[in-house]
């Protein structure tokens, strides 16, 4: 889908308008490689000042001139005349698609209606193009369990709108494994939902290789659970996540067979084919807060300028002022100097001014390709956030450092140990104070006792 992406971007992505004849060029290449329908010719055609569209049935196919992916969607939503349901929208940020008919709160909310934004330039979402195709719409349609996911969002969704990317993640990646499984068919009504069973959500968990702990199976159950409770009758889902974890306790076992140990020269070629990006400073900085103090993505996103000292020697971290390796210093020295005075956050880009935080999942983007410096090497494999997270726990635990130290500096609760370390691993990093048989050493609480019998 990549291939087709970038072919529409090269002549939607430009400072001037399209003209008619390049549109038609966009509705030929996106009807061949996505949408799909047999006869072209079929699409009635309507130039209006400033607005190209083409419609089959029940689907808008539309690109609006000096307008961004809002401003368009605020002109369709506001369209008396053009209420087909679907409607696909070009714009030079990428391809939208948006459902007239799908509720919302707010009678002014037209952002509400969108169902998926696949911007050029950025990997994420391709694997839901093929929902754009004639066929997801009008035949199997399918595409309406990503409608009702939207739906989902504007009526029952009452959680923080920074944990909607979690959700809305999470309910995708399940329905997009469900449909292709062979549940290719589907009608508009919410009874297709009473066939989903929780074997489905657990074959999906099974089959999710980002699976690697039980937080994220818990995360991922509640997420889905909320969505069949407030949408459908459906009971399958009304059991604990703990009856969700044993079905995948053997699964995770397996997965759980992080990084042991590192190398430093595949450390090395990890940061150098970071480096070697257009963002790589920034890019190497991201890697190198994960492996040196396991900071959560989301609080990398978080960091600000504030949190480092002037000269960039000290970072503060969960409240407390820690020190910077040199590796960090010295890359936080040059991102600085090209970065605005006036700047806020320091993982960030010149798309969101420097002023505002990015999204947690452009922490994976960053990441994505480590596995590709040698698909034979499974040490690369392993290179992702919530594992560097866990290789760092075990190797500061081995190490003998503390264990409230790391608990403090990964930000890691006190009931997540498990998902950190396995019980019996504990033996393995006690000192040799609790564990030596050798009389020289002495209990230790030995002094306390003296006290008592004494």
């Amino acid at each position: 889908m990549s291939e087709v992406i970038e072919e529409l971007s090269k002549i939607l992505v430009k400072d001037i308008n399209i003209s008619e004849k390049e549109f038609a060029d966009v509705i030929y290449i996106f009807n061949e490689r996505i949408f799909g329908f047999h006869n072209i010719n079929l699409f009635k055609k309507y130039i209006e000042y400033k607005k190209y569209k083409y419609i089959i049935e029940n689907i808008s196919i539309i690109y609006y001139c000096n307008k961004n992916i809002m401003q368009a969607v605020e002109d369709i939503y506001h369209d008396t005349m053009d209420k087909t349901e679907w409607i696909i929208l070009f714009s030079k940020e990428g391809i939208s698609l948006i459902n007239n008919d799908v509720e919302t709160r707010d009678t002014e909310f037209a952002s509400g209606k969108i169902i998926f934004n696949i911007l050029f330039g950025s990997k994420i979402g391709l694997e839901y193009l093929k929902y754009f195709s004639y066929e997801n719409l009008s035949i199997n349609k399918t595409t309406y369990y990503f409608k009702d996911i939207i739906t989902y969002k504007n009526l029952m969704y009452h959680k923080k709108e920074k944990n909607w990317y979690q959700y809305n993640n999470a309910l995708k990646s399940f329905f997009n494994y469900y449909i292709c499984i062979g549940h290719s068919k589907r009608d508009e009504t919410y009874s297709c939902y009473n066939e989903i069973g929780l074997h489905d959500f657990i074959g999906y968990l099974k089959n999710d290789c980002k699976i690697k702990s039980n937080n994220s199976i818990k995360n991922k159950f509640f997420y889905v659970k909320d969505f069949f409770n407030n949408m459908t009758d459906n009971t399958n889902f009304n059991v604990s996540s703990n009856t969700v974890i044993e079905f995948c306790k053997e699964q995770l076992i397996e997965k759980n067979n992080c990084l042991e140990e590192t190398d430093a020269d595949k450390i090395k070629n990890i940061i150098h084919y970071l480096e070697d990006r257009k963002n790589g400073t920034r890019d190497v900085l991201v890697f190198l807060f994960l492996l040196c103090y396991g900071i959560e993505r989301r609080k990398i996103c978080e960091l600000m300028w504030e949190n480092i000292d002037k000269n960039c020697n000290n970072i503060k971290i969960n409240g407390k002022w820690v020190n910077l390796p040199d590796v960090i210093k010295k890359r936080l020295k040059i991102l600085k100097s090209h970065t605005p005075i006036n700047a806020i956050y320091i993982i960030t880009n010149s798309t969101t001014n420097y002023m505002t935080p990015v999204r947690v999942g452009f922490i994976n983007e960053i990441m994505k390709g480590i596995d590709k410096i040698d698909v034979n090497d499974k040490f690369y494999k392993m290179m992702y956030p919530a594992n560097i997270r866990k290789w760092l726990f075990r190797y500061m635990l081995k190490r003998q450092i503390p264990l409230q130290n790391i608990l403090k500096m990964m930000n890691i609760s006190i009931n997540n140990i498990s998902n950190y370390v396995r019980d019996e691993e504990l033996w393995e990093c006690v000192t040799d104070e609790f564990r030596n048989e050798d009389e020289t050493y002495k209990y230790l609480l030995d002094d306390f006792m003296k006290d008592i019998y004494e």
